[in-house]
């Protein structure tokens, strides 16, 4: 491949074999108007020197030296190479292409193993580089797995530094304060350092990424200048990645809760008929128009071409990203930080909105030139590249400062979108574009997700000893043992108690499902001993949480089956406050409540304010008098939401005059009077007469409205024979008889 651009290549060789090695390999790289520039010392140099080849030996003016070569070759670029470094194939014409993407006073330097920060590559071994022919081999395959890939950095090596030749002469510019360069050793050393000082306050630090280089001597560490944590249009830190169908429902809300932590948002959709591509373009999402073929990892890698980000986050839309935008984005700026790829908490809500979460990690972070994906249902994120002798699994690292809250697999959602007959051809799919494990595995799952237990049961057993890691043993064995529990083979569960003993190292799960046996079984004491044996929080070795909180349930089930309503009741609400969740229905923990003694308040403060219509909303399904009495407890104490006053409002309509009367001062008091609970009662034409009249004057009689005097008059009209009609006016608003 021709360079295209004219490049000096200067280079620093501190023995003559020094330079025979790194002359050998770049004689293969350079193209035909590339010019080379050897900074020696006496008696290094070659006897017989090639056409592109010019020494200077111990120049007293490094800078003017590199300055008039550059003139004399009429190079567009200057590289400046140091002592070790050198490279095959086509890494000079890609590192000048790059170049010429940047803005004026910018530098580009390569990957290299040899380096760290962002230029870092992760070899399987270090000493791999000692061999000509791994050099060779990683060259050709790095070229393939990173094109034109560009990000910007906070801190570079000198190891290797394109410059534009128009450039250099300003980057090289000391201040007043700066000593001269001095000897060539030293004077190297400081004019490298100054160029990236000077890039750093200007145009900026980049790495190209297509452009890979290594070094036959030292380490070369990075100089740190800072951070790039700000928003940058041409270079994001960054990007947010989705793909969608027919998301219309909740995909503003996860858009949205992206804003100021992603610098973009990419959008592939797959065919949508509603208002998806609307509404993620009126949240300010760059959307593409793209096709469905039955693979998510396809699909996902689709959407990742248009991503620009030096990170990038990968979402569904019925997901909703938790986190302090100043602190993600400051942790992934960080220069020091090796990691490619980053594991963050996901918290799955089940059932309905306030069930409980199922806690687990998994890589949904990761740096945008390393990833990819695979994978047709479930898909994952694997090394871009697949270069021998490159770590076959990306440096991966904990991000605390992240959280994703999934409410995919809330009952409605699953139903509306038809989630169990899409898992299952997607399931099948898997078994020719997976891991056999993974497959097997997928499919087990989505037949538990169809209640077809027996087919999970039956694939697990007969496919266990293909299980080799402690992954897919640890995954393998959940799917089971859950499946028998719930069909109440219990010796069988036991049984895979003992297969879990030997691959749980943590024993976490272990405890866990031993207390979900003796609690199917009716051990309710020995259930509760194992359950209160497992940590506050804690990922097991699977990536699933294991907590006390997430059996919160279980254990006031276990609680109240011993006849200890108090204690049951203060466990689940403990867990609402720190959890937001609860997993039985309002009413079941109101019961417990009342019946164990505990204040309605503990309720009202525990309900959480994001969720309080959800957990409010069940009290229209709880008996009359018990939700009125709870509803009343809450207002006493005042823990009463408004949300939950408009719910008492419906309440108290059913609950008789009295109550109703009661409600009705307490709503308008605050202002509510159009949901007066009298007002409705007497509106309800499903209503007896009598009770329509009789709320009608006491609403009139209490709050003089005209609405109720109104609908006296109505009701005296239409039934003025009905002496009880006009008995009740009589008692409650004797002054409105005359309006018969």
């Amino acid at each position: 491949m021709a360079s295209i651009s004219r490049s000096l290549i200067v280079a620093r060789a501190s023995s003559k074999e020094g330079w025979d090695q790194i002359c050998g390999d770049l004689s293969a790289s350079l193209g035909p108007k590339d010019r080379v520039l050897l900074i020696a010392g006496d008696g290094v140099a070659p006897k017989q020197m090639p056409s592109w080849l010019t020494v200077s030996v111990d120049p007293s003016d490094l800078v003017d030296a590199i300055l008039q070569s550059a003139a004399a070759a009429s190079a567009e670029t200057i590289i400046l190479l140091s002592p070790g470094v050198s490279g095959r194939g086509h890494w000079l014409s890609l590192l000048a292409a790059d170049l010429r993407c940047l803005p004026r006073l910018g530098v580009v330097a390569p990957r290299s193993p040899s380096a760290d920060a962002g230029q870092w590559v992760y070899l399987t071994s270090p000493e791999l580089l000692s061999r000509r022919d791994f050099r060779a081999q990683l060259s050709r395959g790095w070229e393939k797995g990173y094109q034109r890939m560009l990000t910007r950095e906070g801190a570079l090596t000198g190891a290797c530094l394109a410059i534009r030749a128009s450039d250099f002469e300003e980057l090289c510019a000391a201040n007043s304060s700066e000593p001269s360069l001095g000897a060539v050793d030293s004077g190297w050393s400081a004019l490298v350092e100054r160029i990236l000082e000077n890039s750093w306050n200007s145009g900026g630090l980049y790495v190209s990424h297509a452009s890979l280089v290594y070094s036959y001597g030292p380490i070369y560490t990075a100089k740190v200048f800072g951070a790039i944590a700000d928003s940058d249009v041409e270079f994001p830190l960054l990007s947010a990645s989705l793909i969608v169908k027919d998301e219309e429902l909740d995909i503003e809300r996860c858009l949205l809760s992206l804003k100021g932590i992603a610098d973009e948002i990419v959008v592939y959709d797959t065919g949508s008929t509603d208002r998806t591509i609307e509404i993620a373009e009126s949240c300010g999402a760059l959307v593409i128009r793209g096709y469905w073929d039955d693979d998510f990892g396809a699909a996902r890698n689709r959407a990742l071409k248009h991503c620009r980000g030096r990170w990038v986050i990968w979402v569904d839309a019925d997901e909703v990203v938790s986190a302090d935008p100043e602190r993600l984005r400051w942790f992934l700026a960080d220069p020091s930080l090796l990691s490619e790829m980053l594991r963050v908490k996901i918290r799955n809500f089940v059932g309905t909105v306030i069930s409980k979460s199922v806690t687990h990690t998994a890589m949904r972070v990761f740096r945008r030139t390393e990833g990819a994906f695979t994978g047709a249902l479930h898909e994952r994120v694997v090394r871009r590249a697949t270069v021998p002798g490159l770590h076959p699994v990306p440096a991966t690292g904990d991000c605390s400062e992240l959280v994703l809250d999934h409410y995919g697999y809330l009952k409605e959602t699953v139903e509306a979108k038809e989630k169990v007959t899409r898992n299952t051809n997607l399931a099948q799919k898997n078994h020719h574009v997976d891991t056999e494990c993974d497959a097997i595995i997928q499919q087990a799952r989505t037949h538990m997700m169809a209640g077809e237990l027996d087919q999970a049961i039956e694939l697990i057993d007969a496919n266990f000893d293909k299980f080799a890691t402690q992954f897919h043993q640890l995954t393998a064995i959940t799917v089971i043992f859950q499946a028998l529990l719930v069909r109440g083979r219990y010796e069988e569960a036991e049984g895979w108690l003992g297969t879990l003993e030997e691959f749980d190292t943590s024993q976490l799960k272990l405890i866990s499902y031993r207390a979900q046996l003796a609690q199917a079984r009716g051990n309710w004491a020995q259930a509760i001993e194992l359950y209160n044996l497992l940590p506050e929080f804690q990922i097991a070795d699977d990536g699933v949480e294991i907590s006390r909180g997430y059996h919160a349930t279980d254990m006031a089930l276990c609680f109240s089956s011993i006849g200890d309503n108090r204690r049951a009741a203060i466990t689940l609400l403990e867990n609402m406050r720190e959890r937001g969740t609860l997993d039985l229905h309002v009413g079941v923990l109101v019961e417990l409540m009342q019946t164990g003694g505990v204040p309605m308040e503990e309720l009202g403060s525990a309900i959480p304010a994001e969720n309080e219509q959800y957990f409010y909303a069940q009290f229209l399904q709880i008996p009359t008098e018990r939700a009125e009495v709870a509803l009343d407890g809450l207002y006493l104490s005042g823990t009463l939401a408004q949300s939950g006053l408009l719910v008492a409002s419906m309440v108290a309509a059913k609950a008789g005059t009295g109550r109703a009367l009661e409600w009705s001062i307490r709503l308008r008091n605050v202002g509510l009077v159009s949901f007066c609970p009298l007002l409705s009662i007497a509106r309800g034409t499903d209503q007896p007469p009598s009770v329509r009249v009789e709320a009608a004057a006491i609403c009139a009689a209490a709050f003089s409205d005209p609405a109720a005097e109104s609908l006296v008059a109505e009701l005296l009209v239409d039934l003025a024979a009905d002496e009880e009609v006009r008995s009740k006016v009589q008692t409650y608003a004797p002054h409105l008889l005359s309006l018969a």
